[in-house]
């Protein structure tokens, strides 16, 4: 491992993490399906039956988390936002409990002096959408302006810093 002591002006030392494989809650405040979802609902897709449903659940336990970071040092933490917990349906109304997970996730971060690091897409397609990616790359441009008005992306605090996947 790298000393501490020697990465270059500017490295962050982080973690990182896919809102499917980690957040859990699936089955609270509305949340939409993603394909993740549908394939793993399937008998037999994924060994032993696991599923996202629970997962590590930074949805309920968030502040553990964030408190684990900061334990281990670390100065940045990059997540991603599920489009099926900020508009269920991929289009229309935005949920206002799923962007109260993140605006309190992204609170926390700062609060323990954690570089919150955002990721708009990380794999978990929403299911309401069609896997066609013309009807895909059209929805995804109405599903930023909803996440980045709570958090300012783009501009100031409380992120300054961002990734696209």
């Amino acid at each position: 491992m790298t000393d501490r002591r020697d990465p270059p002006p500017g490295f962050r030392w982080g973690v990182s993490t896919a809102a499917y494989q980690i957040e859990g809650g699936m089955d609270e405040d509305s949340r939409g399906w993603s394909v993740w979802d549908t394939f793993c609902d399937r008998a037999g897709a994924v060994r032993g039956g696991d599923t996202g449903r629970v997962a590590c659940d930074p949805y309920r336990r968030w502040p553990e988390d964030v408190g684990l970071m900061r334990g281990l040092g670390l100065d940045g933490y990059r997540f991603s936002i599920a489009w099926s917990r900020v508009q269920p349906a991929g289009r229309g109304e935005v949920n206002g409990a799923g962007l109260d997970f993140y605006e309190r996730l992204v609170d926390g971060l700062l609060e323990a002096g954690i570089a919150p690091l955002h990721a708009l897409y990380h794999w978990d397609l929403l299911q309401a959408r069609p896997p066609v990616f013309a009807v895909v790359v059209h929805g995804f441009t109405r599903f930023p302006p909803p996440c980045s008005q709570p958090f300012n992306f783009g501009g100031g605090d409380p992120i300054r810093l961002g990734c696209h996947h």
